[in-house]
């Protein structure tokens, strides 16, 4: 089962207190909005609808269960399934020993009322920052390089080996019929008459009993176990751009939690 995370912002007000912060209408989105917006000149996009609403408030007419009231929605500011995000901000999912920015804090006592009452809908591992703090420490580690283990299909190895192109997609597991995974040197040792990728990007030849053979086979599907570096800002681009577009309403602070 995925692992998501429920993202959410108050803003300090005159009094010095917390307050909601309410995602915009875009939420998440408002940077595929706005490019709609600059391409067409239209409000055309509609982003997902909310992952729920906030209010507990129901009753049962006709037979059929209604919000009473006012709906009250909770937009996520930010919801993108990224587990090496995930794991700088929590340590959830940390599936590549990435350094966290800091052990989960918990949600602080100081909550606005709206995230109060979502206090009791966290499920595991809630945590906050402030906008400023995330910004100071991604403009310090913006460039640093993180490590990147994982499962790719025998073309983008070969890419990655051949050319240093790091990969766009990978996996930390994977099994299905025919599939069998080598380290670098198993690969690297099969005879380039016996590779072909199909058309699919794997890596194909026959397996038997640990050993491959020389005759290809399209039914087995090789994918090689291995270790690169990404660039932190390559996969925190549209967080960071979350974060700027908080900063622009002042002091606020960022709290979090994740589902499964």
């Amino acid at each position: 089962m995925g692992c998501d995370i429920h993202f959410f912002a108050e803003r300090r007000n005159e009094a010095g207190e917390w307050e909601y912060l309410p995602a915009p209408d875009d939420g998440y989105d408002y940077d595929i909005a706005r490019a709609v917006r600059e391409k067409l000149g239209t409000d055309s996009y509609k982003p997902p609808h909310p992952y729920r609403f906030a209010s507990d408030e129901r009753k049962v007419v006709n037979g059929y269960e209604v919000w009473d009231g006012e709906p009250f929605y909770m937009r996520d500011w930010f919801d993108d399934r990224n587990y090496k995000l995930f794991a700088l901000l929590a340590g959830v999912r940390n599936y590549d020993g990435v350094e966290p920015i800091a052990e989960p804090r918990g949600w602080p006592d100081d909550l606005s009322p709206e995230l109060e009452a979502e206090r009791k809908h966290i499920e595991h591992t809630p945590s906050w920052f402030t906008v400023a703090e995330l910004q100071d420490y991604f403009a310090r580690m913006h460039e640093s390089l993180t490590p990147a283990p994982g499962i790719v299909d025998g073309a983008t190895y070969e890419r990655l080996r051949d050319t240093g192109e790091t990969p766009e997609s990978w996996c930390s597991s994977i099994a299905g019929n025919g599939i069998v995974i080598v380290e670098p040197d198993v690969y690297d040792a099969i005879p380039a008459h016996c590779i072909d990728h199909c058309g699919e990007g794997f890596g194909a030849a026959s397996y038997v009993s640990g050993h491959f053979v020389g005759s290809v086979h399209p039914i087995v599907k090789v994918h090689v176990r291995v270790n690169w570096q990404d660039v932190m800002s390559e996969y925190t681009k549209r967080f960071e751009d979350c974060l700027a577009e908080l900063a622009s309403y002042g002091e606020c602070r960022v709290l979090f939690y994740f589902d499964s």
